[in-house]
């Protein structure tokens, strides 16, 4: 059971690191207990309707805010509630005592609790996009072992559904850049590196989703396939995924993304 939390506010306020300890009672881990919480402290929060909400939710209330994030966690949804009497996560993973310790000196100052759970919830979050990318990638290693229809088309989809999460992560990333969540300041700790992992993870799943489509399209089975019959098709697809791929790292290199 969540323990109570000092009476004033959780970011105008300062903590001690014995308080910000206690916090570690506030991050659940089941999503049952994490429900029955919200609903006891009657924050207005429809958890349900969180977790059925496609991809990634932030929403700035009267009394504080709640954020949602879509991963590849065992459970791929984390939540966030930081309102101003209490503070509320859910993920699959716990934050140890050890992640709090790390950043003593930020969780004392005001609004320091709520950056520090943040950084290290969408630390978690980055991982499981890494491990993700990780797995296409042999996927896509296998495919030019053995080129199999099936498991191209798979392919695709995760590709597809994997860069929709991320640019919902990337967005979440941005608005703390740009300072629009006041329950996190950007100032004490650096969310930098997270999201120039992102950047370059976004890029390197353009640069292997575009080629990878055009080859799947001479993957399909069908009957009259005129272009095959060319003599320089082959080449010619191949140089279209080359091109495509180079301008694709020219221009997210232009951007400064990698």
């Amino acid at each position: 059971m969540a323990s109570q939390v000092a009476t004033q506010s959780l970011w105008e306020g300062g903590h001690t690191m014995s308080e910000a300890i206690k916090i570690e009672n506030m991050v659940f881990t089941d999503l049952n207990k994490f429900s029955e919480e919200a609903a006891k402290r009657d924050l207005g929060v429809d958890v349900g309707a969180l977790l059925s909400f496609p991809g990634n939710y932030v929403k700035q209330l009267p009394r504080g805010l709640v954020m949602k994030i879509s991963d590849y966690d065992d459970d791929p949804h984390k939540i966030l509630i930081f309102f101003d009497t209490c503070i509320l996560i859910y993920t699959c993973k716990p934050v140890s005592r050890f992640e709090l310790e790390v950043y003593e000196d930020v969780i004392h100052k005001p609004r320091g609790l709520t950056t520090v759970l943040t950084l290290l919830i969408l630390s978690q979050s980055v991982e499981t996009f890494n491990r993700r990318r990780e797995k296409m990638m042999e996927l896509f290693r296998s495919l030019e072992q053995s080129f199999d229809e099936k498991t191209h088309r798979e392919l695709t989809y995760q590709y597809e559904a994997y860069y929709d999460k991320l640019e919902g992560l990337s967005e979440i990333l941005l608005k703390l850049e740009e300072r629009s969540i006041p329950q996190v300041e950007t100032n004490y700790v650096t969310f930098e590196q997270l999201s120039d992992v992102v950047k370059k993870l976004t890029t390197l799943t353009v640069i292997l989703m575009v080629p990878n489509i055009i080859a799947g399209h001479f993957g399909m089975n069908f009957r009259f396939m005129p272009e095959l019959e060319i003599p320089w098709a082959y080449p010619a697809v191949v140089l279209v995924q080359l091109v495509i791929s180079v301008a694709t790292l020219l221009v997210f290199r232009k951007k400064g993304w990698i």
